[in-house]
């Protein structure tokens, strides 16, 4: 559901008015619970990342509320989300960017001329030309 859409606005104005009506307790839950069934609501299968990405961060926040040296904790849950954001916003991006230049470089002999340059008559060594220790030589390779 696109944050312009009616959908969306309905569905926001639901989440406001019950996140105001709620215990203070209670609002970061129903907070969790509103963004995944609106993540879940637009990609399913998007909502499975988005619960092992809360996971990893929930066990490294744990992970820096106990340990002396709480910056490797954050230090490690800032690039493992910058890491998914990057690879899931940006891989399409750069698959179409690189997509190209590779197809480019991969086929620059046209594949007929790749198949038969060994076999035409028009190879510039000729076994005529090439002593005979050569040319053995070069039919056992």
């Amino acid at each position: 559901m696109p944050f312009n859409s009616i959908q969306f606005a309905v569905f926001f104005a639901v989440v406001w008015l019950l996140h105001r009506g709620l215990p203070s307790r209670w609002r970061n839950g129903f907070l969790l619970g509103a963004s995944l069934v609106f993540y879940g609501l637009w990609m399913p299968t998007y909502l499975l990342l988005l619960l092992g990405d809360i996971l990893v961060n929930y066990a490294l926040l744990r992970q820096m509320v106990r340990s002396t040296r709480p910056q490797i904790a954050l230090v490690t849950s800032v690039v493992v989300t910058l890491s998914l954001l990057a690879g899931f916003k940006y891989a399409a991006l750069a698959i179409e960017t690189i997509a190209p230049a590779l197809r480019s470089s991969c086929h620059s002999e046209s594949p007929s001329t790749a198949s038969r340059s060994w076999d035409s008559p028009s190879t510039p060594i000729d076994e005529r030309s090439t002593p005979r220790r050569a040319s053995v030589a070069m039919r056992s390779s």
